[in-house]
C-alpha cells in the first residue's frame, strides 16, 4: 500500500518514532540511562519544533506544493512533514486525517525494538548482537535443537535472517503471525519454530523475529520494551505518551501495533536520526553496536487489513 511505502521511507531515513498521546506505559525504575551529547550543528527542538519557510533552508515550495498535490490525490496516505536543518518546513495532514488522531506505524515499530537493542548493548547489559538466542531465552528453548538453531544470535533476529520457518508475510497471509498469537507461550512458539537455513544466511521476513528481540529486552533488562523505551529513548528525548500493547505475558509487541500521536510521529523519526547519526560521532562511542541496532531497517509491512488510524 502507498501508505506503507511512505512509512517505509520514513524507516530508512529514520529509523524509530515516538508519540505525544496519552501513555499507557509507566517508565521503568530498574534499567540504567544513556545519555547522548548531540553535536552542536543540530537544531534540538523542545517543547516546539523551529518552524522555517522552504527557501530559507534550501528548498523550492513549489515543489513541496507539487508533492503535496500528488500524495492528496493518492489514497492511504495521512499526513506529511518535511523537516530540513532541524526546521520543520511542511506538515500536512490529509482529510479526514487530522493532527490529532493517533496513528498506528506497523513494521517501523520494528526499528524502535532494534534502536532499543543497540541502547541495551551500550548500556552493558546485552554482551553484543553475536550472543546466541538460546542463551539469554534459555528458559522457553525446547528440550532439543539442532546446532542451526542454537547458532542462531541476536544479529540474525536484527537481519531476520534466522533460518527459521515463519511463514510469517503477506506470501502466507500471516499464518506464522496468526499461530504465534494463537499459542500459549509466545516466544516458546517461535523458538520451536522448524529450521528452513543455515542461520544468517537467507532474509525470511518473520514478525516472530522482532517479537523474540523484545523478548530479549525485557529479559536483559528486567522490564518491558515499552517501558525501557520510555525511559532511555522517548522520554529523554521529549516525547509524551504512546501506546504500544504487550502480549498476556507483559511482553511488548516488538513487530509492531506501536500507535503514536501526529504531533510528534514523524518528527520524531527525524530527531532520533539526527540522536543516532550525532552517537556515531562521540567520542569513545562504540559505533559498530550503535549501527548494528539499526540493520533491520525492511520496508513496512501491508496492514494485515487492520486500519491505519483507529475508527
Amino acid at each position: 500500500m502507498r501508505a506503507c511505502k511512505l512509512l517505509a521511507t520514513a524507516c530508512v531515513l529514520a529509523p524509530v518514532v515516538a508519540a505525544c498521546g496519552d501513555s499507557t506505559t509507566t517508565a521503568p525504575t530498574t534499567a540504567a540511562t544513556t545519555t547522548l551529547s548531540p553535536s552542536d550543528a543540530i537544531v534540538w527542538p523542545t517543547d516546539e519544533w523551529p518552524v522555517s519557510t522552504p527557501e530559507e533552508q534550501g528548498m523550492d515550495s513549489a515543489m513541496l506544493a507539487d508533492m503535496v498535490d500528488q500524495v492528496v490525490s493518492q489514497p492511504g496516505i495521512d499526513s506529511v512533514t518535511v523537516v530540513r536543518n532541524g526546521h520543520v518546513v511542511l506538515d500536512a495532514a490529509v482529510y479526514p486525517f487530522g493532527h490529532d488522531d493517533p496513528h498506528i506505524i506497523h513494521s517501523c515499530t520494528k526499528s524502535v525494538v532494534a534502536t532499543l537493542i543497540g541502547i541495551a548493548i551500550d548500556q552493558g547489559l546485552l554482551a553484543g548482537v553475536d550472543v546466541p538466542v538460546v542463551e539469554i531465552l534459555g528458559d522457553a528453548v525446547p528440550e532439543t535443537v539442532d546446532d542451526r538453531k542454537t547458532a542462531m544470535t541476536v544479529e540474525d533476529l536484527l537481519t531476520m535472517s534466522t533460518g527459521l520457518d515463519c511463514r510469517d508475510s503477506y506470501v502466507y497471509e500471516w499464518k506464522g503471525l496468526v499461530e504465534m498469537q494463537q499459542s500459549e507461550d509466545w516466544t516458546a512458539h517461535v523458538l520451536a519454530l522448524p529450521m528452513r537455513n543455515e542461520p544468517g544466511t537467507q532474509f525470511e521476513y518473520c514478525n516472530g523475529s522482532s517479537f523474540l528481540l523484545s523478548a530479549i529486552l525485557s529479559e536483559v533488562t528486567g522490564v518491558s520494551a515499552a517501558d525501557y523505551a520510555q525511559q532511555v529513548l522517548f522520554g529523554p528525548l521529549g516525547f509524551g505518551g504512546f501506546e504500544w500493547p504487550a502480549n498476556p505475558d507483559g511482553i511488548t509487541m516488538g513487530w509492531g501495533e506501536l500507535w503514536l500521536h501526529p504531533a510528534w510521529g514523524s518528527r520524531a523519526l527525524v530527531l532520533i536520526t539526527e540522536v543516532t547519526s550525532a552517537a556515531r560521532q562521540l567520542e569513545g562511542r562504540p559505533r559498530r553496536q550503535i549501527e548494528q541496532g539499526h540493520v533491520n531497517v525492511v520496508g513496512c509491512t501491508p496492514t494485515d487489513g487492520r486500519p491505519a488510524r483507529r475508527p
